[in-house]
């Protein structure tokens, strides 16, 4: 079988690690393959140095975002004549032997998208992708099974996915820029029969936001507040409005209540509104006004 694997960076620490980790997997990808999201100029050297015949690396003149950057490398992948795509973030460092446990699960499963534990590599709290908020309760036990078990949803970071899924459901959304675009693919790739599983076996480690210690947890930055707004209202009010009703009570009160308390902030209750505001009316090309709030 003949795997790529695509890593999308943006001033990672870690890139080197995580390239690294993937040119020693006990099953190693035929190609590796880096597109840079206009990181700084030091990270771009070192990702320079790494440049050789199994290491490929695509250096964007913008943040095109992740949908978009994605896509960049997983284009290239089907161009050329890869059987499936195994994806990972920049600072998502996979096991030895994760790679093997995920082709080991399609052999077993068939033609679906697999993906591992990611373990957050301070806390040590397993996380998995779900459309449905209740869900990340049941994380521990679904983990503790260690059986291959279908989920409604998974994250970007350390999929692999079949070449046959991108040419029957198509790419990653390139408008929504950051956030829920994981969610959005899943929800398409249901609708077209394909599957998702879960295969404990296999382990990524990976920081999902920044670690706050007065608290000891982990919380996106403010302004990635706007994209999971507004990105999540429009998926589930426009195109899967069944959903809508959970989501809805999810954000406008667990969400809106629990990161008031914790941001304190008129600019907080501005980017939510925002974000409402543009994901009901279908507004998905304002990428850049976040800028005003890093």
């Amino acid at each position: 079988m003949k795997v790529f694997c695509v890593i999308l960076s943006y001033n990672n620490e870690k890139i080197l690690q995580v390239i690294r980790s993937v040119l020693s997997q006990s099953l190693a990808p035929s190609k590796i393959i880096v597109v840079d999201n206009n990181s700084e100029s030091f990270y771009k050297k070192k990702l320079f140095q790494m440049k050789n015949k199994k290491v490929e690396v695509i250096f964007n003149k913008n943040n095109v975002g992740v949908g978009m950057g994605y896509n960049i490398g997983i284009k290239k992948s089907l161009a050329n004549k890869a059987d499936a795509i195994w994806l990972l973030d920049g600072d998502a460092i996979p096991e030895k032997d994760c790679l093997n446990n995920l082709i080991e699960a399609f052999y077993q499963k068939g033609c679906y998208i697999f993906s591992p534990i990611s373990i957050d590599p301070i806390t040590n709290i397993p996380t998995i992708g779900t459309l449905h908020p209740l869900g990340l309760r049941k994380t521990k036990l679904i983990v503790q099974k260690s059986k291959i078990i279908e989920i409604d949803s998974c994250l970007t970071a350390g999929c692999f996915i079949p070449a046959q899924i991108f040419k029957k459901a198509g790419m990653y959304r390139e408008d929504f820029f950051v956030d829920f675009i994981d969610h959005e693919f899943a929800l398409r790739v249901r609708k077209h029969g394909f599957k998702i599983f879960l295969v404990p076996k296999a382990k990524i480690y990976h920081s999902i936001g920044e670690f706050e210690k007065k608290i000891k947890k982990r919380l996106h930055k403010l302004w990635r507040t706007y994209f999971m707004i507004r990105n999540s209202t429009y998926v589930t009010f426009h195109l899967h409005p069944s959903i809508f009703p959970i989501w809805a009570y999810y954000y406008f009160i667990s969400f809106f209540l629990a990161r008031l308390k914790r941001y304190h902030s008129f600019k907080f209750v501005k980017i939510f509104v925002q974000g409402l505001n543009d994901g009901i009316k279908g507004k998905l090309m304002n990428n850049l006004w976040w800028l005003n709030y890093e």
